[in-house]
């Protein structure tokens, strides 16, 4: 019998080892279909990467019920990651299930080396269940959070919107140091385009801000507007020659119609002074905008009061409101003095180390005295539903 079940052991981890090899998206597609199979998927992806070698000194046990939202899951996960921490997770079904129906999460495993529960003494227990929360016993508990995000106390720890998570992927960005010479390097880059944008537009789900933030342009309005009233000084390819005088243009680039690739992304702009930063679809929070303010490249943007702490017009972005304010903030961006824009390029730099890097946030959790944490996540389709 005992042979038995070692033999049948053996060949559902050849299966497993079959199914790993699958087309990516063909596998996704499957799992998310199937929570039983993803399960098991996913905890023998656990169980891969749970060797014996040294751990840190500092852990943290994700106690999870649910995978969604996926990529902001991620981005915590990372931030302690990046910060120093050993990460760990109770393999629950309810997790373990869901893993698959996003995009991100099935990179947990092998991008950031999670690894199973065991008994050690973690600096903090993650959860999104209150009952977990209350039978918790431990000394340090962060409750995860996704209602109201912008209705932020003293109390509450809210946290900063991350990159894309493929942009973290792409960089291999697993450590602190390797993002900080990443961003130290970018910071240094030779400014060659005035305004840059590039991501998706021209899509109808964009549209859809207009039901949750009416006050805001949404994505198409904003890209559509600069097509229209200033179609003399936008470039919408990514130009050849860096060479060239771009410093009267407007590079706004669809990323389904250029070859900008993910890990090149971030090295585009840090080339321009400045980045247009149009909103979600949902929300305005979009991830360009710390990806921009990461290379101290300067946002233009509608939502500066949303922010926490706002962003300051003329200060560290250019601000608008509506269609004319849009027009009016590009010229003067076009027009701004090299002073000027250094100076604002240093608060830009200020801003993002203290409010939106991992660092800040993880600092904000290790400094607090509360024993347990609530922090809240600013999650788009769960945030600010339809």
């Amino acid at each position: 019998m005992k042979q038995f079940n070692s033999n049948l052991v053996q060949m559902f981890k050849a299966i497993l080892r079959i199914f790993y090899f699958f087309n990516p998206r063909k596998r996704h597609y499957v799992l998310s279909r199937n929570p039983g199979l993803s399960y098991i998927f996913f905890l023998y992806q656990l169980l891969k990467y749970n060797d014996k070698r040294n751990r840190l000194s500092k852990s943290v046990l994700f106690n999870l019920s649910s995978g969604k939202p996926d990529r902001y899951i991620f981005a915590l996960m990372l931030y302690f990651k990046l910060s120093g921490f050993e990460l760990y997770l109770k393999p629950k079904f309810s997790f373990l299930s869901t893993c698959a129906y996003g995009d991100y999460l099935r990179y947990i495993f092998s991008f950031l080396r999670i690894r199973k529960q065991r008994k050690i003494d973690y600096e903090y227990i993650i959860t999104d269940d209150m009952v977990t929360l209350t039978d918790s016993k431990h000394k340090k508990s962060i409750f995860i959070n996704y209602e109201n995000p912008l209705d932020i106390t003293p109390d509450v720890i809210q946290m900063p919107f991350s990159f894309h998570p493929l942009i973290y992927i792409e960089n291999k960005t697993l450590t602190n140091e390797h993002l900080f010479e990443l961003l130290t390097t970018l910071r240094k880059s030779i400014k060659c385009y005035k305004i840059f944008f590039a991501g998706n537009y021209n899509h109808p789900f964009y549209n859809t801000l207009a039901n949750t933030f009416p006050q805001y342009l949404n994505r198409n309005q904003l890209i559509e507007t600069l097509l229209n009233k200033r179609s003399e000084k936008i470039i919408t390819s990514l130009p050849n020659n860096q060479n060239s005088n771009f410093e009267d243009k407007i590079i706004c680039i669809h990323s389904k119609a250029s070859n900008l690739s993910q890990d090149n992304y971030l090295q585009t702009i840090a080339q321009s002074h400045f980045f247009l930063c149009p909103p979600g679809f949902l929300m305005p929070f979009s991830h360009n905008l710390s990806e921009a303010m990461s290379c101290e490249t300067i946002p233009i943007l509608e939502y500066n009061d949303l922010m926490n702490p706002p962003l300051i017009d003329k200060v560290n972005c250019i601000a608008f409101k509506g269609k004319d304010g849009l027009l009016q903030a590009v010229d003067y961006a076009l027009k701004i003095d090299k002073e000027t824009t250094e100076i604002m390029k240093n608060n830009v730099t200020y801003y993002y180390q203290k409010y939106l890097a991992p660092s800040s946030f993880i600092s904000k959790i290790t400094e607090s005295k509360t024993k347990t944490i609530l922090v809240k996540i600013i999650a788009e389709e769960i945030s600010f539903k339809n």
